[in-house]
């Protein structure tokens, strides 16, 4: 009498078989670009946090220069450093400021160079001047150490000068 378990065990590895065969096809694309499984998941460019235009540059950057930095800070952290830097703006609802690489070459004769940037009041006739704690901006920036080769200095550039720390 013939045994009915090995009918079914040669019909399990014959499916088993054929559905890794079958995975093993969605696996890869002829022209050598790398997919996920069914053509989902994995692009074919490298992935980056870069906006679609590219980042906004202290060349095309229309905000207005701060009108002067107040203070600023340079803090070692693990690969690099954080620049900080606060401004005390004339009124308050000044809003989306930024420590912007300054334009040309940076750095410059050891200087690493940012402008303070900021916008105004949409409506200055409608805001309040109000206490100089109330109309404080606080922005920071990230130098990585490779970046920081042969750089001596960090500026932060306003409309009435800027301030300057050694690294």
């Amino acid at each position: 009498m013939a045994n009915p378990a090995v009918p079914r065990m040669s019909r399990r590895a014959v499916l088993t078989l054929g559905g890794a065969a079958l995975l093993a096809g969605c696996g890869g694309r002829r022209d050598g670009g790398r997919r996920g499984w069914f053509g989902f998941g994995r692009r074919d460019e490298p992935e980056t946090l870069e906006p679609e235009g590219g980042f906004i540059s202290a060349q095309t950057d229309p905000r207005p220069l701060a009108p002067r930095v107040d203070s600023m800070a340079i803090e070692r952290v693990t690969g690099g450093v954080i620049v900080r830097a606060t401004a005390v703006m004339p009124t308050q609802e000044y809003w989306d400021a930024d420590l912007v690489p300054a334009p040309g070459d940076n750095p410059r004769d050891g200087v690493y160079r940012f402008d303070f940037r900021a916008w105004p009041p949409v409506d200055p006739t409608q805001v309040r001047v109000g206490t100089p704690r109330s109309r404080e901006l606080n922005v920071g920036a990230f130098i990585s150490n490779g970046d920081l080769d042969g750089v001596r200095s960090v500026a932060v550039v306003a409309q009435a000068g800027g301030i300057s720390r050694g690294v």
